[in-house]
């Protein structure tokens, strides 16, 4: 027999800075690759918020949370919904500031 629960869980919430984001819109004219590239320092360019929760929630989806502190699911709560382009370094401590490529 199946039967559904609903059960609050607790999130991280990515929000925007009340100045604003630190990164800026991606360039449409740039050759970069669109995407992340980088193990424990990722390179980010034209990359939208979605596929950051997508990359920050991996770990915790992979079984890896307890590790890589990343111990609960990702949302996103800022709104943006452009194409960025920042980097992160990401370690055993999580995911630390994003800032600009640029």
């Amino acid at each position: 027999m199946i039967h559904h629960d609903e059960k609050v869980t607790p999130v991280y919430a990515l929000t925007v800075d009340k100045n604003g984001p630190k990164f800026h819109e991606s360039i449409a004219e740039d050759s970069t690759q669109p995407g992340c590239i980088g193990g424990l320092h990722k390179v980010c360019h034209e990359t939208s918020i979605d596929d950051l929760v997508n990359i920050l929630t991996l770990p915790f989806h992979a079984g890896m949370g307890a590790g890589y502190a990343i111990d609960r699911l990702v949302v996103d709560a800022t709104g943006l919904k452009g194409k960025y382009d920042f980097t992160f370094d990401y370690g055993r401590s999580g995911p630390a500031e994003l800032s600009n490529t640029r």
